[in-house]
């Protein structure tokens, strides 16, 4: 019994240190920023090709950045998605290791609290 808890407590250990690195945050940021930016960009190629008789040549090169930016902006969304679905796996089996020790619940006699 004391040797199942203590395995449990190893793998809640483990568990704790990977679920405090939420890298998929960092890749909905890079996603909104490059979004914002993409939206921008295109906003600045469709002024220059409204305004214009002929597209200028430095429209060509502001329209592949933008087209990279918009692709990228789904690279880093469905990246960002894949690792919010790792971290959700990961903390549903943390909540489940502080379950199984008993934890979270009052009075049990675990970390959580002591009785008066």
């Amino acid at each position: 019994m004391a040797d199942r808890a203590a395995e449990l407590r190893s793998e809640l250990s483990e568990v704790s240190k990977a679920a405090a690195v939420r890298t998929s945050v960092d890749a909905y940021a890079r996603a909104s920023i490059e979004f914002f930016l993409w939206a921008t960009l295109s906003g600045v190629c469709g002024k220059l090709l409204y305004d214009s008789a002929r597209p200028p040549y430095a429209w060509y090169p502001l329209v592949l950045l933008d087209l990279l930016l918009i692709v990228d902006v789904f690279a880093c969304y469905t990246r960002a998605k894949r690792l919010a679905a790792a971290e959700a796996h990961v903390q549903a089996r943390m909540e489940t290791l502080r379950r199984e020790l008993q934890l979270d619940e009052p009075w049990s006699g675990g970390a959580a609290g002591t009785q008066p």
